[in-house]
């Protein structure tokens, strides 16, 4: 690809000295805004069209791609698990195999009443599935656990996949079982791993109802739970998972409290540092339902500067969400609203942010875009500040709409995502290549 000045000095060279100077100038910056439309061009694709049953429904998570360009993602419902209350099956883990001739599904595991896998509403893990130590997928169901478990409760599992190298065939393992102690739904945001093996996330209920900060550390025959934090009245309903920075510290969202102009309060961006005594919160931020958002439902990822960045959902008042930045400043943190939805343009509801590369951000739009089936965009920082895009707008077509899942980026700076709906009503998964 030419850059601009190459774009002139070669044009410069075909325009007859006899022509006009303006109509030369005005043939080179055609030929400028071809090669930079060219350039800046994203082709959207549907890669895979579940068709409900057997095939799986509704891939309502976040996808994982691995070294190899494969993607992994679960549904809802479908597969041939039984026992799900009429839900058309109880869900799956499936992945697509990049092959010449397109992409390949294998369902690698599905629940079904017999194992005790459940999810939300009495359908299937209904989280993003990650990578874990040894190349194994982890992930959580937010209800269900083998018969007589969780005291006659439905609280949710931890789960391991692993491919046996000899045959290729799956083996599923429930590594922990939640209870209403213990903490019980799991939230579908990613789990986080440390060093040692160590699993970390949240569940929205816990001793207090309100929620907590959980780490499951691997034993046998069941890994062992401790609880890192069980929050108050002050702050509830931890809605994503968490991350964890250089020193240690944990970050992470809650749905509710404290203040603002929602009745429960518009939530939180929090922190938990840790000490011989244990882990103490610190809240940096509270949303106020203006033009900051309110209820950051997906958590925050960062940089390698450390700023926290993360969506809100704007499901309060006249507020339509907003991507916001958490800046550390001299011991203390900097709010800085990042895009404010405009009416048509948003919430971004569920979803969360991903990070390009180039330090640019990504996420999804549940309702609005072009067509109001909502959206991906982008923002890139430049010298005036953030830049909104939208990459691509859903019809509720054939291409699926209203997506309530984040953005994946793979090594090549692809991007992967699920949508609801599809020519079988049953969901898609897409790719958008640069």
């Amino acid at each position: 690809m030419h850059g601009k000045q190459e774009v002139q000095n070669l044009f410069s060279h075909m325009i007859p000295r006899a022509a006009t100077a303006g109509l030369a100038i005005v043939f080179v910056l055609e030929l400028i805004l071809v090669f930079t439309q060219s350039a800046q061009a994203q082709t959207f694709q549907v890669i895979h069209t579940f068709t409900g049953g057997l095939n799986g429904k509704n891939p309502d998570s976040t996808l994982t791609v691995d070294q190899a360009g494969n993607i992994y993602g679960t549904t809802d419902n479908g597969g041939d698990g039984r026992g799900c209350g009429g839900y058309g099956g109880c869900g799956t883990v499936f992945k697509l195999q990049p092959t010449d001739s397109g992409w390949a599904l294998e369902i690698i595991h599905d629940f079904n009443a017999g194992d005790g896998y459940f999810g939300r509403g009495g359908e299937s893990a209904d989280s993003q599935v990650v990578i874990g130590p040894g190349g194994g997928l982890y992930g959580t169901t937010a209800a269900g656990g083998p018969a007589g478990g969780c005291n006659g409760l439905t609280c949710g599992t931890l789960f391991n996949l692993k491919a046996a190298s000899s045959s290729g065939q799956w083996t599923d393992h429930i590594l922990y079982l939640f209870g209403g102690s213990t903490g019980e739904g799991p939230a579908y945001e990613p789990l986080t791993f440390d060093q040692y093996g160590n699993v970390y996330g949240t569940c929205g209920g816990g001793p207090n109802g309100n929620g907590i900060v959980f780490k499951l550390a691997p034993s046998e025959p069941e890994w062992t739970e401790s609880i890192l934090y069980s929050f108050t009245g002050s702050a509830t309903s931890p809605s994503g998972g968490v991350i964890f920075d250089p020193a240690g510290n944990l970050y992470g969202a809650t749905r509710f409290g404290p203040g603002g102009t929602c009745p429960d309060g518009c939530g939180t961006v929090f922190q938990l540092t840790p000490s011989e005594s244990g882990w103490t919160e610190n809240t940096l931020y509270s949303f106020q339902g203006g033009s900051d958002g309110t209820y950051a439902l997906a958590g925050v990822i960062s940089d390698p500067s450390g700023n926290l960045y993360g969506a809100t959902s704007g499901q309060c008042g006249s507020c339509n969400g907003s991507v916001f930045m958490l800046a550390p400043s001299g011991g203390d943190w900097t709010f800085s609203s990042l895009h404010s939805f405009a009416t048509g343009e948003g919430p971004a509801d569920l979803a969360g942010m991903a990070r390009g590369v180039d330090g640019s951000l990504y996420g999804t739009t549940y309702i609005g875009g072009a067509y109001g089936a909502g959206n991906v965009f982008k923002l890139t920082l430049g010298d005036h500040g953030w830049t909104y895009t939208s990459i691509y707008d859903f019809s509720a077509g054939n291409d699926g709409g209203y997506p309530t899942t984040g953005v994946t980026l793979d090594a090549h700076g692809n991007l992967y995502g699920t949508a609801q709906g599809g020519s079988d009503e049953a969901g898609v998964v897409w790719e958008i290549t640069p």
